[in-house]
């Protein structure tokens, strides 16, 4: 059974994205074609609304324009991969006071000097629930993916390495989190961005932002869990949050999402 299932997260896996490069080298999309893609589009326009002009948009991500009008600014980064144009971005914001950012790979040379600025402390640590050792889990393709996960999301099961995670509670203790006007959370974190966002809000800590992301995974055992988890997000952050979306490649593959508090 083990074997069966290593065979079709595979095979689900290279599937996803044969089709999401399809996609892409089309300008079209096919998540018409499949109930789940469709499910998750279905409940991303039930449950959130579209970003509208009160926001801005600052690389592949979107906050309220109002963010302009506070002096004191902190950002949490988790996640940064090949990909840093929003921790950039802020960086050249003048209102921006500091970024703390956490990936667990070893960044390249280029992305290191882009983030070389006084505003900005980078930690070699996945961002979770816990300060803890945690297998983190790799990519099907050996080489140019830097999507590694705690939560197994676009990963090979049967590949993977250990990791010391770092608590977004201590995060939160070590920024002296109260002492700023205005907070945004930054989480590109392959699958547990949910897990962050419950642990924080449990914990009565509010950001004012939350810019995250929901990616579903391609294993087909996956899906219940998913699903589970995305209504337990939605239930706990309703009362004080209103939520956007600005998906708008890969349907129902994953959501965009900007939570801003009430």
């Amino acid at each position: 059974m083990i074997k069966v299932k290593i065979v079709l997260d595979r095979f689900t896996y290279y599937l996803a994205k044969i089709v999401k490069k399809s996609e892409k080298k089309f300008s079209t999309t096919f998540f018409y074609l499949f109930p789940l893609r469709i499910y998750l589009r279905f409940l991303e326009k039930i449950y959130f609304k579209k970003v509208d002009q009160t926001f801005c948009k600052i690389s592949n991500y979107f906050v309220p324009e109002k963010f302009k009008n506070y002096n004191k600014i902190l950002v949490i980064s988790g996640g940064l991969g090949f990909d840093v144009e929003f921790e950039k971005k802020m960086i050249e914001s003048k209102n921006i006071s500091k970024i703390l950012a956490f990936d667990p790979l070893e960044l390249k040379d280029e992305i290191t000097n882009s983030l070389d600025s006084q505003k900005v402390k980078v930690f070699k640590r996945p961002l979770y629930i816990s300060s803890s050792k945690v297998k983190i889990f790799k990519p099907y393709e050996k080489n140019k993916n830097p999507n590694v996960s705690i939560d197994g999301v676009y990963t090979d099961s049967s590949n993977y390495e250990y990791a010391r995670s770092i608590d977004i509670l201590s995060v939160i203790k070590y920024s002296k989190f109260s002492k700023y006007d205005y907070k945004i959370l930054k989480l590109d974190i392959e699958g547990v961005a949910d897990l962050v966002i419950g642990r924080l809000l449990n914990n009565q800590v509010f950001a004012d932002v939350f810019c995250f992301e929901l990616e579903r995974p391609t294993s087909i055992f996956r899906q219940f869990n998913y699903f589970a988890r995305f209504f337990k997000l939605v239930k706990i952050m309703k009362k004080n949050y209103k939520i956007y979306y600005f998906t708008n490649q890969k349907l129902g593959h994953r959501l965009e999402l900007v939570a801003v508090r009430n």
